[in-house]
């Protein structure tokens, strides 16, 4: 249930401004318990982070103040909450049937693939956080639906594993700008991005659709393992002049992961102005690390279930292979080798890619229902007049065909043959990271103009926290 309090702090944000908060929005990176050019040297865990002495020397004298549940459910939410059902609105020739997921959230995703879900870091754990799928066109239609926020963020947050792990601001984790990461109080929010699904889709996209066949770059013949893709070019299906190649398919992975995560973490960033609280966006992480490439003598999420494989020897990889989380996200990747390869070929994961748009699905975390195109999903579950949706269901174009699909099995087991995993880049990428924390103002007033303050910051322990930021560090 939600408290009569939260109800008024949920109207108050939803009646923020969006203007107000663009023409505020700011990095504020000095949070309660932190500190800066201090010349200390701090632990954590198997790490030392050092503060050399400096000109902006300050040490807050507040106690860390973690974030309220209305707080850390607002926050969440705008990373990778659910909003509604999509429209989907292409026309049936140019794919529509290429949409993975029914459900819109308030971030986008390629052929809304809800690639990317959130990791978060709180000073008793870390959680993994994925809604479930949508009931409506728009799920918070006015402030009376506000109380889903928190409900979702206290019923679907999954912990992962006790304590902050040793993440921390210093190599082989963050850059040196980035040394209060992961600080008692703060939540760190780890946005990481499933590439895999898309790549499958699109693959789908480019055979049936655009007509490419995909080229590999180093022999310069056709990516194909079993020759579903030359029959399809002696068929005319594929007839395209300029080839897809799989460096290019390699390279467009690491584009759709910033795009996705960087429309996450600003809004993040915006959420947090409303709000009052402070924020800062950093890519200076290393992702391999933190996914536990270098356990046990760094530990990163291995404990909260990160998986990484060690190369194949034919790929000429020296970094190990990003594959997933435990129990609750789980790659469609191939790794030689492995024994926690999510899948052994290329039809096993093809097979199983398609459920989740024609058939029941059940997420590693348990969550299951109906596909986008399932003939089971119920009618309401989507956008489109009862009608329509019952026509479009029925259409050809909308199926996945038959040689479409054993051409894509084709290439992913000739990517798995010849280079000993698919695809042949990571499919698991934290490419940045967000920070949110209550502000010590003190900082602030000592060193810059008092108009940096807002009034949410100034006012937002007198509004949230009942003036809870008179506690003082013992």
């Amino acid at each position: 249930m939600v408290s009569e309090k939260e109800r008024e702090l949920l109207r108050r944000v939803w009646n923020e401004s969006l203007m107000k908060q663009l023409a505020h929005v700011r990095s504020r990176r000095f949070g309660l318990g932190y500190r800066y050019d201090t010349g200390e040297a701090i632990r954590k865990g198997n790490l030392v982070v050092e503060y050399p002495k400096g000109l902006l020397e300050f040490k807050s004298q507040k106690k860390p103040i973690p974030l309220s549940d209305v707080e850390s459910a607002l926050i969440t939410w705008a990373a990778a909450g659910p909003n509604g059902l999509i429209l989907a609105d292409l026309g049936v020739s140019n794919n529509v049937a290429t949409f993975i997921y029914a459900t819109g959230r308030t971030i986008p995703g390629p052929d809304n693939d809800q690639g990317l879900d959130l990791i978060y870091v709180i000073d008793d754990g870390v959680y993994f956080y994925r809604p479930p799928q949508a009931s409506k066109i728009y799920e918070i239609e006015s402030e009376e639906d506000l109380g889903k926020i928190v409900n979702w963020h206290k019923n679907y947050s999954i912990k992962l594993a006790n304590g902050r792990t040793d993440l921390a601001g210093t190599l082989p984790f963050a850059m040196v700008f980035n040394k209060n990461f992961n600080e008692n109080g703060s939540t760190l929010l780890l946005p990481i991005y499933d590439a895999s699904r898309v790549i499958v889709n699109i693959l789908f996209h480019y055979f049936e659709y655009e007509r490419v066949p995909i080229i590999d770059d180093n022999t310069g013949q056709l990516a194909d393992q079993n020759g579903a893709m030359k029959r399809l070019v002696d068929k005319g299906i594929l007839s395209s002049q300029i080839p897809m190649t799989m460096d290019l398919l390699d390279r467009a992975i690491g584009a759709v992961a910033g795009v996705v995560v960087g429309t996450s973490v600003q809004n993040v960033r915006l959420m947090s102005e409303a709000i009052g609280l402070g924020s800062w966006i950093f890519g200076g992480i290393y992702d391999y690390t933190m996914m536990g490439a270098f356990a046990p003598q760094f530990k990163g999420l291995e404990e909260a279930g990160a998986v990484v494989c060690q190369p194949p020897e034919k790929s000429k990889r020296i970094w190990p292979y990003k594959v997933g989380i435990k129990n609750v996200k789980m790659s469609f990747s191939i790794i030689e080798g492995c024994k926690d390869s999510p899948y052994k070929n290329g039809r096993e994961l093809v097979e199983d890619f398609l459920n989740i748009k024609y058939g029941k699905y059940k997420e590693p975390n348990n969550l299951e229902y109906d596909g986008i195109w399932s003939p089971n999903r119920d009618p309401n579950l989507v956008a489109w007049k009862r009608d329509i949706y019952e026509m479009l269901r029925r259409d050809e174009k909308i199926k996945a065909k038959e040689d479409i699909k054993e051409a894509v099995i084709s290439f992913i087991d000739y990517s798995v043959a010849k280079y000993g995993m698919f695809p042949r880049v990571d499919p698991i990428w934290i490419p940045m990271a967000v920070q949110v924390h209550h502000l010590d103002i003190d900082f602030y007033k000592k060193y810059y103009k008092e108009e940096v303050l807002t009034e949410n910051i100034l006012r937002h322990f007198e509004i949230w926290h009942l003036g809870a930021i008179n506690n003082e560090i013992s």
